[in-house]
C-alpha cells in the first residue's frame, strides 16, 4: 500500500539510506500521483540527493495540487 511504502521510505531516510528511500517515495507517487504530500516527500528526498530539477518538478506539482501547501512553497524557494 502507499501508506506502508511511505512509512518504509521515512524509516530508510531516518537511517540515512536515502537512495533506498527514494525508490519507495517514487513508488508512493506512482500509486497516488494526485497526492500532494507524496509529491512533496519525493521532492524533498530528491533535493537532499542534489537532484534539483527533479525536486523542483515534484514540488511544483505538489503546489499545483494543493496551492496552499506552505511547506512545499518554502522548499521550492530554498532550492538552488
Amino acid at each position: 500500500s502507499a501508506q506502508a511504502r511511505s512509512s518504509l521510505a521515512l524509516a530508510l531516510t531516518l537511517l540515512g539510506r536515502e537512495p533506498d528511500a527514494l525508490v519507495h517515495y517514487e513508488a508512493v507517487v506512482n500509486l497516488n500521483p494526485r497526492d500532494p504530500m507524496a509529491r512533496f516527500n519525493l521532492g524533498n528526498a530528491l533535493a537532499r540527493a542534489g537532484r534539483w530539477a527533479e525536486a523542483r518538478s515534484q514540488i511544483e506539482e505538489a503546489l499545483r495540487l494543493e496551492p496552499g501547501f506552505t511547506a512545499a512553497r518554502e522548499l521550492l524557494l530554498s532550492l538552488p
